[in-house]
């Protein structure tokens, strides 16, 4: 179980809307700080490690899109969509795309993010947002997971089936599992999140 540590408002637009999302529930949640961590967090092994939780309780939430290119009706307006998954696994985008029943679905760009969001690529949130989520069901392999807040450095603490329930999520097996994390030496010289976050 996460350490529920004293919990407080960010001070930005992002987070505000995650927060609001949180009270309007009044489902339990912590939140975490790496600032407030005991040691420095240069990845998520850090973070499991100075909270002393499994590294697959921490999230990862990625934007995706509908494939231009395989969207022949109006390449132009492309859906879009949050896939939630453990940090030690990688989204399959074939498995991600036959779930939302689109033809293709590839990776948000930064721009794309920053519209449809505004939230960094290291700190997105599927908490308070109208785009469908889904969850993979490995983060069920825990109780509590931490996701982003829509600030980065800073993350919830929260029952997943809460946050399953909290964002209208739908369970998908869009993951397989990431061999970059195979070794504590590679996870710690990763940023805190994964490339595939830093939608390229």
């Amino acid at each position: 179980m996460l350490t529920r540590p004293p919990m407080s408002r960010i001070g930005s637009e992002p987070a505000d809307a995650v927060f609001t999302a949180l009270a309007a529930a009044g489902m339990p949640y912590a939140v975490v700080r790496h600032a407030d961590l005991a040691g420095p967090v240069h990845g998520p092994a850090d973070v499991a490690r100075l909270l002393s939780i499994d590294l697959d309780q921490i999230a990862k939430t990625l934007l995706v899109a509908e494939d231009p290119r395989r969207d022949a009706e109006d390449p132009g307006r492309r859906r879009c969509a949050l896939v939630v998954l453990a940090v030690t696994d990688r989204a399959a985008l074939g498995a991600v795309a036959a779930t939302l029943g689109w033809a293709g679905a590839v990776l948000a760009s930064p721009s794309l993010l920053a519209t449809r969001l505004g939230q960094p690529p290291t700190g997105v949130s599927p908490i308070g947002s109208d785009l469908p989520v889904l969850v993979d069901p490995s983060l069920a392999r825990n109780p509590d997971v931490l996701v982003g807040s829509g600030t980065a450095g800073v993350e919830i603490g929260i029952d997943v089936y809460s946050l399953v329930a909290l964002c209208g999520a739908r369970w998908g097996a869009v993951s397989t599992r990431d061999r970059s994390h195979r070794s504590e030496r590679s996870i710690r010289t990763r940023a805190v999140t994964s490339p595939e976050e830093m939608h390229p």
